[in-house]
């Protein structure tokens, strides 16, 4: 035997104990599935809900009986009245919003509208009238024209005394609802101030 080499310490086995688990503590996924009464029930509200809305949607439970103009004068709210006609018993739920819109912008008084679904029987709609800064006049003709530059309506030459009056060549394309460019354009910039003074 070496007498310098030391002895090798012996290794030791260490066992740690988990602690056994309950029978109990273990996950039932059973209990998490839903019984086959929960999930008709389920099935059978939402059939109805979509049963209901499709109803609704289709007739004239919730139809279109009234509208409120808003922001507008009288004369122009019967515009847009004229203009919704055709929505008239169509139901809320199945109503074009874009479509309206676009029929109450396409107005040549009307600058934008909004639309609100009142329920039951309401539809709200909100215009921003376009807003007049002079009179057009082209030889015994006038338009009144908008800050926009769009033409509102033909006028009397009398008519709005204290607007700009802008006087234009017969060539100028000038009918309500057209859009004024060129020379034309440049002069309602040009007066649209003294409007709003």
């Amino acid at each position: 035997v070496d007498r310098g080499s030391r002895p090798r310490a012996r290794a030791e086995s260490v066992v740690v104990p988990f602690p056994r688990r309950d029978p109990g503590d273990r996950l039932d996924l059973a209990r998490l599935v839903p019984s086959g009464r929960s999930l008709l029930l389920a099935f059978a509200i939402l059939g109805g809900a979509l049963f209901a809305w499709l109803v609704a949607r289709e007739t004239g439970v919730f139809g279109v009986r009234s509208l409120d103009v808003r922001g507008a004068s009288p004369g122009v709210s019967l515009q847009v009245r004229k203009a919704l006609r055709p929505a008239s018993g169509t139901s809320l739920l199945k109503l074009d919003l874009a479509a309206a819109e676009r029929a109450v912008e396409a107005l040549p008084t009307v600058e934008s509208a909004r639309f609100d679904r009142a329920f039951p029987h309401t539809l709200r709609v909100v215009v921003t009238p376009e807003r007049a800064v002079a009179v057009v006049r082209q030889g015994a003709s006038s338009y009144l024209v908008s800050e926009r530059g769009r033409v509102m309506a033909s006028v009397s030459r009398t008519a709005r005394p204290k607007l700009a009056r802008i006087w234009v060549k017969k060539d100028v394309h000038l009918a309500p609802g057209a859009i004024a460019d060129g020379d034309l354009a440049t002069a309602v910039d040009a007066v649209a101030p003294l409007a709003r003074s």
